[in-house]
């Protein structure tokens, strides 16, 4: 499918990971990745129901929400090192996720590397976030074409300041549907070594994730079956939008 020349996205650019996040984004379309696993859930707990995800830096903070919006009908999610932090509600498997825990909940959420992406891009002036993810890939270039930015970074969380494997074959995968469906559009060369990855890897996708350091490490701590989830592609038509210190779902 071809899109009309107005709705055509002009450059795409990938930041490997939030420290290469220009300071100043006005008028350019996000995404923020981070398939392991904090935008897998957010789509999954927004599919699952959710009203709204508060994105948080610290545990603290996640805290605070919840007594400032309160108790009733606030969770806590998130993790630290992998595993649940203690006292929260949920940790950061999209599995533990279910439409009887979410329907209708604001979740307050902090994660190692997702929310702190998000906050980052949210800080550098963003006019439009996304949260992406295999899961959405395609809902989030419909999406993008729909805002009419011409400008779109793709941001991956990344690991702790590393590269991340699944997050770039991510910003991969976006920026190849994206350029199929509009061939003018330039690809910046990260974006283009990226797409590359995705090509070689698409067939065995979730073979190319598994071999991923974090993915190994959350196999090894017992979360094999996220990697499986993570790893489906365009299994939702959910887009999640970051605005106003909130993610929810973004209406067409």
């Amino acid at each position: 499918m071809r899109v009309r020349t107005s709705d055509m996205i002009e450059r795409i650019e990938v930041a490997f990971f939030p420290s290469a996040v220009p300071v100043g984004l006005l008028g350019s379309a996000v995404v923020v990745i981070d398939v392991l696993r904090a935008t897998t859930t957010i789509v999954h707990a927004l599919e699952n129901g959710a009203r709204a995800i508060v994105p948080c830096l610290e545990p603290d903070d996640a805290i605070a929400v919840r007594h400032r919006l309160g108790r009733a009908g606030v969770l806590l999610g998130g993790e630290r090192d992998s595993t649940r932090i203690a006292g929260f509600d949920l940790d950061n498997s999209p599995a533990s996720y279910t439409a009887e825990i979410c329907r209708d909940a604001v979740i307050a959420f902090t994660t190692t590397n997702g929310t702190r992406a998000l906050q980052r891009v949210a800080n550098a002036g963003a006019s439009t976030i996304f949260c992406g993810a295999l899961r959405n890939r395609h809902a989030i270039v419909e999406a993008l074409e729909a805002t009419g930015a011409k400008n779109v970074l793709l941001v991956c969380a990344g690991n702790e300041g590393d590269i991340s494997l699944e997050d770039l074959l991510c910003a991969g995968a976006i920026a190849y549907v994206a350029a199929v469906r509009s061939p003018g559009t330039v690809l910046s060369d990260g974006a283009r070594a990226a797409a590359l990855a995705f090509r070689m890897s698409a067939a065995r996708l979730t073979d190319a994730i598994a071999t991923g350091s974090h993915a190994q490490t959350l196999a090894a701590k017992g979360f094999l079956d996220d990697i499986l989830l993570a790893a489906k592609i365009d299994a939702s038509d959910v887009v999640p939008i970051y605005r106003d210190g909130e993610i929810r779902i973004h209406a067409a």
